[in-house]
């Protein structure tokens, strides 16, 4: 930063966010240092300032129910801008987060509301598009924008110093043409400066200037030997008006003269009226004339010199009566010069006339009804209300307000009847919002009060268990979810919350024993009850176990409970997007094991839809890994590497566990595009981490991946260790056992070693008959034990089995309905494409 910035006073928070080439949020300073005049907005200096309050806000948590907060972009002494993912729209957003203690200063909250209202009315391609507007269940309220790459001019200009009128009018032209629509709407921006103009850049490499903070509050004036002011300041001074600075009322005007001197710096490199301190500044910008640009830069900017000196004049009167005469004035003086400058970004709004200082009447009605809608305290009640931005009354038909999703939480009904206390709701809300690690610590602070009651500890451990399950410690999220099972009502909807994660932790853990225990325990509960047992948390946790279940290899009994969740369900007409989702998710799982890949990729994304209308957004997020995994069947490599890209970093914001699963999977499809190395770094770290956790299953399956990638790389003694590993951590998980002994198969064929690749291809294709198919790796179990045999001379058995591979291989690629996917489920899919090939070299074409 340079010495001109060091006091960091005249710093504003962007209402917008920036994202610069180096991936950090801007850092902007005042063309001056400012040392007794600062924005509301401000950066604090902590040191200087004691009191300040520290950021409440972090990666990871959920804002609005589908917002996950990713890293701050700036923040300031109101608020905090991060850029945050839409889980819903899947989009990259920036979220301006008002901080909490100021929820009871009404001055702050309207300049909160005020910013949100102008931009979101004007609808104009060089403004910062507003999406939605939120209020916490802290009374806060947040803004979501448009994500901006680029720069602001700030930072174009202290790179380059000065540029020539071309550059200058392509930029300003535009962000004139921004304030010329928002003029005709009624709304003055009071704070033009190089800090709130962004430089968004195309992918073509183009520069779009978009105008941010429509939200200018006062500025603060500390007492001064010699000067005292009445009324309030808005805006930076040393781009303010004379009326603006000297606390009048001001008009379109204002913003004409801001544009000058805008304009002035980018021609000349310098500012109109410069001095020491603010008190030197506002002296001369309310007694003497503005430097003389022409003497400035005499060689560019001397034409323009008159034009831009008629926007800097002292009296309103005397300046341009509108930002169009303004503009119209600059683009005539251009085009009389030498060169045409002709403006591709420029656009007028219609209906623009001299001096706007009033909104029209209609509009007047809809910001008041926004007002009543909006901030309402008795009209939003709910936690985590969002509102969606539209365009003002005269552009559509439908209302301003659309209802959000419903909240997450599996026991919602129940949470509204009950209220158990200040730390248990906090734990609970910290749960909501997905702040995993405060819900532990709230829930812990209030176990360890003695006077909290029997039931409101049985809440406080299915939080734990919860926030245990999604950061990936499974053994805690097992022992808190029976703690919370002793406590919690039998059968109610926390109670099914709390067996259905015991069910998840048990299955990640591969304990087959606990899940079939689990089984006759509901089995017993739906014999006492009968058929009323159709509530939804029942059914749900019916899904919980058919998913868990189908993973320990026993799938006959997976569809009874399938069946059994579907009867319940559609037989009583209890079908909400929650419990759908987990249908989805229970009969997806079972389709992957039959090995019908696209009733299983389908029912994901349904599941996904689901999932997102019950505003569950951490399962929303699980479920596009698992789409991503969904691709790798069909051979999709490169968009499955895609995909799971763009969830990790989504999930490691919100960190969530299975992000250790997602980069177990992503290594391998790294692998299949040809990145063996970068594939084999991000498996071997995953399965450090899946150990830590004790993922049982994702450690087995990081393992088998590993092997495969060893031996590509043919490092054969690697790759056998790994596999052999892998099959004995799969005792209980027959399907991954096959998988694993069919890796450690294929890599002993590799290695010349026929007679001892006999033995696992034989087990595994035991394992495989009786499940008659497993999720991943069934082809490679048909090959290998193909190959096995034909090297032990058994040719007739082997061609056998290969036809019978194919056979399988062929029925599986018929229900395939896209033909896109069934080539390259056959083609691109190495061991399907093996098969397809050895069949024919040994048999002949099928």
């Amino acid at each position: 930063m340079g010495d001109s910035g060091r006091h960091r006073e005249g710093a504003r928070l962007p209402s917008a966010a920036l994202v610069t080439p180096g991936g950090r949020g801007p850092v902007i300073e005042p063309p001056v240092p400012i040392a007794r005049v600062y924005d509301d907005d401000e950066e604090m200096d902590v040191e200087s300032r004691p009191t300040a309050v520290l950021m409440p806000f972090s990666a990871g948590i959920v804002i609005g129910g589908k917002f996950a907060l990713q890293r701050v972009i700036a923040s300031g002494a109101m608020g905090v801008v991060f850029e945050a993912w839409d889980l819903y729209i899947e989009r990259r957003v920036a979220l301006k987060l008002m901080h909490p203690h100021l929820a009871h200063d009404s001055r702050l909250v309207a300049r909160f509301r005020r910013e949100a209202q102008a931009a979101a009315r004007i609808q104009h391609p060089n403004v910062v598009s507003v999406l939605e507007v939120g209020k916490r269940r802290d009374g806060t309220f947040y803004i979501v924008h448009e994500l901006i790459p680029g720069q602001t001019l700030r930072d174009y200009l202290r790179a380059r110093g000065r540029i020539d009128p071309g550059e200058a009018l392509s930029i300003a032209s535009p962000v004139m043409g921004g304030l010329m629509a928002a003029h005709a709407r009624g709304i003055i921006h009071r704070d033009i400066k190089p800090e709130n103009i962004l430089l968004a850049q195309t992918p073509s490499g183009e520069l779009v200037p978009k105008i941010i903070d429509f939200g200018v509050a006062k500025v603060t004036q500390e007492a001064a030997q010699n000067l005292t002011f009445s009324g309030a300041l808005v805006g930076t001074l040393q781009y303010m008006s004379p009326e603006q600075a000297q606390g009048q009322a001001v008009d379109a005007r204002s913003d004409v003269w801001a544009m000058g001197v805008v304009l002035f710096e980018m021609l000349s490199g310098s500012m109109p009226f410069e001095g020491p301190t603010n008190q030197a500044i506002l002296l001369k910008l309310t007694s003497q004339p503005p430097a003389r640009l022409d003497l400035l830069a005499p060689e560019i900017a001397a034409p323009f010199a008159p034009v831009i000196h008629r926007a800097l004049a002292r009296n309103p009167a005397e300046r341009y009566p509108s930002m169009t005469a303004f503009r119209d004035e600059l683009l005539a003086t251009y085009a009389r010069g030498a060169r045409a400058f002709v403006s591709t970004t420029a656009s007028t709004a219609p209906g623009v006339g001299p001096g706007p200082s009033a909104a029209p009447a209609a509009d007047v009605e809809e910001e008041l009804a926004l007002d009543r809608l909006l901030f309402d305290e008795n009209a939003q009640v709910a936690s985590r209300d969002t509102i969606e931005v539209r365009p003002p009354p005269s552009e559509r038909g439908k209302g301003l307000l659309v209802p959000p999703p419903q909240s997450g939480s599996e026991w919602r009904e129940e949470a509204s009847a009950q209220r158990e206390g200040d730390e248990v709701d906090k734990a609970e809300h910290a749960l909501g919002v997905n702040a995993l690690r405060d819900a532990l610590h709230s829930a812990d602070v209030a176990l360890r009060d003695p006077a909290t009651g029997e039931e409101a500890r049985g809440r406080l451990w299915l939080v734990q268990a919860v926030a245990h399950h999604w950061l990936g410690n499974y053994a805690e999220s097992a022992r808190t979810a029976r703690e919370a099972l002793g406590r919690l009502t039998r059968g109610s909807a926390r109670w099914h919350a709390a067996f259905g994660h015991l069910v998840l932790a048990n299955g990640a853990l591969g304990r087959k024993d606990l899940v079939l225990a689990s089984v006759d325990e509901l089995n017993a509960m739906e014999e006492e009850e009968g058929e009323e047992l159709a509530s939804e948390p029942h059914i749900v946790t019916i899904c919980r176990l058919t998913l868990v279940v189908v993973r320990t290899g026993i799938l006959g009994l997976a569809r009874r409970l399938l069946r059994g969740a579907q009867r319940r369900a559609f037989g009583k007409g209890v079908v909400g997007p929650f419990l759908r989702a987990w249908l989805d998710v229970a009969r997806g799982e079972l389709a992957a094991h039959e090995g019908d890949f696209i009733v299983h990729l389908r029912c994901l994304e349904s599941s996904i839809d689901g999932f997102t209308s019950a505003g569950d957004v951490r399962s929303v997020c699980l479920q596009h890994v698992n789409v991503a995994n969904a691709y790798v069947h069909f051979g999709a490599y490169e968009r499955a590497v895609a995909a799971l890209r763009e969830t990790i970093g989504v999930a490691e914001a919100m960190q969530l566990a299975f992000v250790s699963a997602a980069k177990v999977n992503l290594g391998s499809a790294l692998a299949y595009v040809g990145r063996v190395d970068e594939g084999i770094a991000t498996t071997s770290a995953a399965l450090a981490q899946c150990a830590r956790q004790g993922n049982r299953r994702a450690e087995c399956t990081a393992r088998i991946y590993l092997a495969r990638m060893r031996a590509m790389q043919g490092a054969l003694d690697e790759a056998v260790a790994m596999a052999h590993g892998a099959a004995e951590i799969a005792v209980e998980m027959p399907t991954l056992r096959a998988y694993a002994l069919g890796t450690l198969a294929s890599v002993l064929l590799s290695w010349g070693q026929h007679a001892a690749a006999l033995g696992p291809a034989n087990e595994a294709m035991r394992i495989l008959e009786r499940l008659r198919s497993i999720q991943e790796g069934e082809s490679l179990v048909r090959l290998v034990h193909a190959l096995a045999l034909r090297g032990a001379g058994q040719d007739a058995e082997a061609k056998r089995r290969i036809l019978e591979a194919r056979r399988r291989l062929l029925e599986q690629a018929d229900r395939i309905g896209e033909p896109r996917w069934r080539q390259s489920f056959l083609e691109n899919v190495v061991d399907n494409a093996k098969v397809m090939s050895t069949a024919a070299e040994w048999v002949g074409p099928g």
